[in-house]
């Protein structure tokens, strides 16, 4: 493989730790249909692991179909680093983490205490088509909801997390630290 693509690509997988803020027209607005994408559907497998919290998982703006919505945003990371770039399964490796916290709102003269944030991390192996050949990835990609009652429109910001990437002889690529 080209050291250069490789290099490339382990530093977009750096990079891509980053957060990303979306404008809340998109965050309503966008269907997660992964078919949509590409002819070649991703394999999704063991999204169970969201348990107890299905019925949240709508609050993150991004529709029900979790599963389907996360293969689209991983898919967009993909395609920002190369438009080669490729999901070819998403596995869930354990179950999501989910985070609330409250806002004190007063209601006809008395304060309550509502859900304003919401955040689910999704842990994940993922094997990625890289343009040249296939890479497996243990990522993260966690949504952050804040302001579900305290803001006009409540803002969802992504993270795309890649912890550690190898090829598919379980070679590690490169030793990846990321800090939050």
């Amino acid at each position: 493989m080209n050291i250069l693509k490789k290099s490339a690509f382990i530093l977009f997988s750096l990079s891509s730790a980053c957060s990303q803020a979306e404008q809340p027209e998109n965050i309503n607005n966008s269907s997660g249909d992964v078919r949509a994408l590409d002819s070649q559907l991703p394999e999704l497998g063991s999204f169970e692991c969201i348990g107890e919290f299905r019925p949240q998982v709508s609050m993150l703006g991004r529709g029900d179909d979790y599963p389907n919505f996360i293969a689209k945003d991983i898919t967009d990371e993909l395609l920002k680093q190369d438009y080669a770039s490729r999901l070819i399964s998403a596995t869930c490796t354990n179950e999501a983490q989910f985070g609330i916290k409250t806002a004190t709102i007063t209601k006809n003269g008395e304060n309550q205490q509502v859900l304003d944030y919401l955040e689910a991390t999704f842990p994940l192996d993922l094997v990625v088509f890289n343009g040249e050949e296939n890479w497996r990835l243990d990522a993260d990609i966690k949504y952050e909801v804040s302001g579900l009652v305290t803001k006009e429109q409540p803002e969802l910001v992504k993270h795309f997390i890649v912890n550690q990437s190898y090829d598919m002889d379980g070679k590690v690529l490169k030793k990846i630290f990321v800090k939050e």
